[in-house]
């Protein structure tokens, strides 16, 4: 079962979170188990097993990285097995913002992390912008790229809230 699909939702790195919450209400009004109490077992366990499937699509789809790590992954450009090696000078990049959080308070150190991502966003902002229908090889590349590096940039940041 597609994510995408079940929500009748644009396929794509992001979601529009305003519709899927919309779609999800519907979407569990259907389906919950606490709306079938009255019918018989095997439709309350059908009810049950497609609002189990709902909440685990929703989770996915309202989290930004989720949804793009989702996306890649029904796209063919990234799987669980996946060791993807950053470039060199995003690891020195890292390296020298890993010193000047040692130096600051934690919510200085946060605005930073949000300050690289939002300069890492901008590198993919014109390809989320465009239907993902159209995406060549170098664009998925280019999102799979974003991925791990906001990926490596949380870790950090995790770090930091330890």
């Amino acid at each position: 079962m597609n994510y995408f699909e079940l929500f009748d939702i644009p396929i794509g790195p992001i979601a529009d979170k305003e519709l899927l919450t919309k779609k999800y209400i519907q979407l569990q009004r259907q389906n919950h188990p606490d709306y079938h109490v009255g019918s018989n077992d095997i439709y309350q366990q059908d009810a049950l097993d497609n609002s189990a499937n709902i909440n685990a699509a929703y989770k996915t789809l309202k989290d930004e990285q989720a949804t793009l790590a989702y996306f890649l992954e029904i796209s063919g450009y990234l799987s669980a097995e996946d060791k993807f090696e950053l470039p060199q000078s995003f690891l020195m990049e890292m390296m020298e913002l890993n010193e000047q959080l040692s130096f600051m308070l934690k919510h200085e150190a946060s605005a930073m992390i949000e300050q690289q991502e939002n300069q890492l966003f901008s590198t993919i902002k014109d390809i989320i912008n465009q239907s993902a229908t159209n995406y060549t090889e170098a664009q998925y590349n280019l999102l799979r790229d974003y991925y791990f590096k906001k990926k490596y940039l949380h870790r950090i940041l995790d770090r930091l809230i330890d």
